[in-house]
């Protein structure tokens, strides 16, 4: 992968069709024990660097954040106070390899409470108790996470379960989990359970002080002295292998890596120190600038029948990744219009093409379309509106002309036929 610059820029009153630049960021330099891994802008979602991003893989525990949210929303305004008390079903088929919180058939607790047990211990018992308190089965909740996955765009995936746990029919991608974080994170509640360290819950018979919970990975990242490492979803399996979704800053840029199947070696923690050098490598060696601001031209289209040349305005500011070395004063915008525009333009007319350089190299290129139909100038209509008046009058004026003539040519023929006739009828002389 080459350091290049992506750039999306949204223009006003236009649509675009972009030609895909290559991943600005170039993880090549690193060693990565995890074979599958992706990391997006948490804003934007745009792939900054991914190895494997759409090959189907086993999601394990990431899992639970789908779970969590589509809790949440199913919860909607439902206090997250509401008491709920674990029925004997939870634990029902659970397989002694599934990692639990240790809810005890019985325990009364705020819901809250349940939601922590799912994203902090990654207790499978945790997400059975939220399948039983909206479906009444331990696992048909599973049926909800999908829509919500399909309502995500996560369109290489399948759950059926709550936890994670190895089944075929439970797969995903680390693109489509990369958009499942993302999504997730705008929600204010969820993104509370994905960056808390450490939880106690209310008394339960087991434990009359309640249930210590920690998220071993954010605690694990600020061991390592990498604190920027805020939120952290983890999972194990057969199949998965070792497995992180995380999300960190370092201020000005908020970035999100999903990655699956780290072995496991001797060496702990290898999923988190992918994730850490992935974050230390874009953090250090790039920086996200902003590159055109709302209402800045991007061109000025001469148009035949229009006074003016018509303005093209970015709609949004818009950011984008640059190496550290790159200079943006070198940055140059270029536009190549189609040939021979004509007011009135209809709406998905291409009006040319836009061009990004540096250097002479076109690092990224788009289409522009209009979206709305580009009216003639007011003097242009009113120039027509007169021309199809001229036009009518002469047209009128030649059609009287030829009812005139029409008329005259008439009455002669009446005159030439009505001397025919006497001269046929006078009777000759004696």
């Amino acid at each position: 992968m080459k350091k290049t610059l992506v750039l999306f820029l949204t223009i006003l009153c236009l649509t675009s069709q972009s030609i895909q630049a290559e991943e600005p960021i170039n993880t090549n330099p690193l060693y990565l024990y995890s074979s599958n891994y992706i990391l997006i802008d948490q804003e934007t979602g745009e792939v900054l660097a991914s190895q494997n991003p759409d090959k189907q893989v086993h999601p394990a525990s990431i899992t639970k954040a789908l779970t969590l949210i589509t809790s949440l929303e199913l919860l909607n305004d439902t206090p997250l106070t509401t008491e709920y008390t674990v029925p004997e079903e939870v634990y029902e088929g659970l397989t002694t390899i599934a990692s639990i919180a240790d809810f005890r058939p019985g325990d009364t607790l705020p819901l809250s409470d349940y939601l922590y047990g799912i994203m902090l211990p990654s207790g499978a018992d945790a997400t059975r108790i939220m399948s039983m308190y909206f479906t009444d089965t331990p696992e048909g909740l599973a049926e909800e996470m999908n829509k919500v996955a399909e309502k995500i765009g996560m369109k290489n995936s399948h759950f059926v379960n709550t936890s994670g746990l190895d089944e075929d029919e439970h797969y995903s991608t680390v693109e489509d989990l990369s958009k499942l974080i993302q999504y997730s994170l705008k929600n204010e509640t969820f993104k509370k359970y994905y960056t808390t360290l450490e939880h106690t819950t209310g008394p339960t018979a087991k434990y009359p002080e309640g249930i210590e919970f920690k998220n071993t990975f954010l605690n694990d990242a600020v061991k390592y002295d990498f604190p920027q490492l805020y939120g952290a979803k983890s999972g194990y399996t057969e199949l998965a292998e070792r497995s992180l979704s995380s999300v960190a800053t370092d201020g000005t840029m908020n970035l999100i890596v999903v990655s699956t199947n780290a072995p496991r070696e001797n060496k702990q923690n290898t999923q988190l120190l992918d994730h850490i050098n992935i974050y230390k490598l874009a953090f250090n060696n790039y920086q996200k600038i902003l590159i055109r601001k709302t209402g800045d031209n991007l061109a000025e289209l001469d148009i035949d029948l229009r006074a003016r040349p018509y303005e093209l305005k970015a709609l949004s500011d818009v950011a984008s990744y640059y190496s550290k070395d790159f200079d943006i004063n070198k940055l140059t915008v270029k536009f190549d219009p189609e040939p021979e525009l004509k007011a009135p333009i209809e709406k998905g007319t291409l009006l040319g093409r836009v061009h990004y350089m540096s250097d002479q190299v076109t690092l990224y290129s788009e289409d522009i379309f209009a979206v709305n139909t580009i009216q003639k100038s007011l003097r242009y209509v009113i120039f027509d509106v007169a021309k199809i008046m001229i036009i009518s009058l002469l047209v009128i004026i030649l059609i009287l002309i030829i009812a005139i003539l029409s008329i005259r040519h008439y009455r002669l023929y009446l005159i030439r036929k009505k001397r025919r006739y006497n001269g046929f009828i006078r009777k000759p002389k004696k």
